[in-house]
């Protein structure tokens, strides 16, 4: 029976290289941002490269006997490539728009990564995670009607290709079956596909790709976000004031070196006070994932001339400076989104013996006995139902787990105090635009869905704020979101 060898390490490699499959991982849209040069380069390249590289030789030890068409190399190049190039631009430059040598760069990390590996991985690789978007598809839908799978506009629709080379493929597996419901011909997943997926649904959450996918999610809506702190502002009017308390909270000295981490566009840097307290005989440095954000910040710091302030890109897992540097590390809404022991592993590493240490951040709350909550978003909660889950997924957690968390990363005199503040769910737009494009508050029980289903929840959402905002006054539709602030010792 034919079946992928191991591909745990491969696909670790190929994450830390910023190597892309699926676009909608860097929430874009390839149509809106491809010109016809750069598509022109990437085909000519997908093509040269895959003829050079799928021999029969390859062929035989990637898939043995199985009858796999030969444009499957050209397609999985091609799209690799599409996708990483959309990467670089959106989530390591700040950028729109690829242009060609964003491209080339991408080409040039696919060909590092064959040379390295092989050929043979890289589309075992591919087709594992494009068969998983497929096999997840129909789990979820039950069946989907031939033309749209094949043409991937429930569940891939950034393709410019048909999908019914895979569809043949996983067939011939067994993983498929057509059927015919309503008159249409329709694809479903057959038992054999069902473990496939779990199998293939295990491989990637193990190797991180899964936690790599909700992270890219996260990024890529940041980098869009352009409204954070106007959004903010309406949602949560008492958030400046707890800034400023968490400022002084965090002990932070004037003319120190300081780090600050998920800084965003500088909300919390020139907005909430930081780059004052510094001050110019200070130093400090700001870090955020998200080149869009970093790109902004920089506009307002030339804007300012706080010529004491620099803004990196880098995430809080691997901090760009070297061992004890900084008097102060902290930021205002960036841990929840961290590998947390990874991030505190580089925090300590990075600040001096004696160094403070704090942080503000949301904690985890389930607000489902509140009526007009219950009522906007409980398509969510029935997304989790539907796989036997009480909650939601969600990147929040328990206050107590994060003060633990410090502690076991080495930090000592560690104090915190467990807060709410008033969550204002304005009008529609802006509640979704915030918590979902913003501070991404469903985004992990989203990921779970098809492109499709998750747009259309988005906007099912919407449709319910209307409805919630007409029923429920104002005053009604305030709520308590829990947050935590913490301080710790670097010993």
């Amino acid at each position: 029976m034919f079946k992928v060898s191991d591909l745990s390490e491969p696909t670790r490699n190929f994450l830390q290289r910023g190597l892309v499959i699926s676009p909608w991982l860097a929430g874009t849209d390839l149509s809106l941002r491809f010109g016809p040069d750069v598509m022109e380069f990437l085909r000519d390249v997908s093509s040269a490269f895959a003829a050079l590289h799928w021999t029969d030789e390859v062929r035989t030890r990637a898939f043995q006997d199985v009858p796999i068409p030969d444009r499957i190399a050209r397609t999985a190049t091609y799209e690799i490539s599409a996708s990483t190039a959309v990467y670089i631009a959106h989530h390591e430059l700040g950028l729109t728009m690829i242009t060609v040598d964003v491209a080339r760069k991408a080409c040039e990390r696919l060909e590092q990564f064959v040379n390295d590996y092989g050929f043979v991985p890289l589309i075992q690789l591919f087709t594992t995670v494009t068969g998983y978007e497929n096999q997840h598809a129909l789990a979820y839908y039950g069946c989907i009607p031939e033309k749209e799978f094949v043409t991937g506009v429930w569940h891939r629709p950034w393709i410019d290709y048909s999908l019914n080379d895979e569809l043949l493929f996983g067939t011939y597996l067994g993983n498929y079956e057509m059927v015919m419901k309503d008159q249409l011909r329709c694809v479903t997943i057959t038992e054999k596909g069902k473990t496939v997926l779990r199998e293939a649904e295990q491989m990637l959450a193990e190797t991180g790709y899964l936690d790599t996918r909700i992270r890219q999610i996260h990024i890529s809506r940041f980098n869009l976000y352009f409204d954070y702190d106007t959004l903010s502002n309406d949602i949560w009017p008492d958030f400046k004031r707890l800034r400023s308390e968490f400022l002084d909270f965090s002990k932070v000295l004037p003319d120190t070196t300081v780090l600050e981490l998920g800084c965003a566009d500088g909300v919390f840097t020139f907005g909430g006070g930081l780059a004052n307290r510094v001050g110019k005989g200070g130093q400090l440095f700001c870090a955020d994932p998200a080149a869009g954000m970093i790109v902004r910040a920089e506009t307002k710091r030339q804007r300012l001339g706080a010529n004491w302030v620099n803004f990196v890109k880098a995430p809080a897992e691997n901090l760009p400076f070297a061992d004890h540097t900084f008097d102060t590390v902290l930021g205002v809404g960036f841990f929840h989104f961290t590998d947390a022991v990874v991030a505190l592993e580089e925090i300590f590493r990075v600040a001096r013996p004696g160094a403070t240490v704090a942080s503000l951040h949301p904690t985890f709350f389930t607000p489902w006995d509140v009526p007009f909550f219950y009522e906007w978003f409980e398509p969510i909660l029935l997304s989790a139902k539907k796989r036997h889950e009480n909650n939601p997924r969600s990147y929040l957690k328990q206050p107590d787990e994060i003060v633990q968390q410090f502690r076991d990363a080495g930090f000592v005199e560690v104090e915190w105090v467990n807060y709410g503040f008033n969550t204002h769910y304005v009008d529609p737009d802006k509640v979704i635009e915030n918590f979902i494009f913003g501070v991404g508050l469903f985004q992990e029980e989203l990921a779970t869905l098809p492109f499709m289903a998750r747009q259309d929840m988005i906007d099912e959402l919407k449709q319910r704020g209307l409805l919630v905002c007409e029923k429920y006054t104002e005053e009604e539709r305030i709520l308590r979101f829990p947050n935590q602030i913490i301080r710790a010792i670097r010993p």
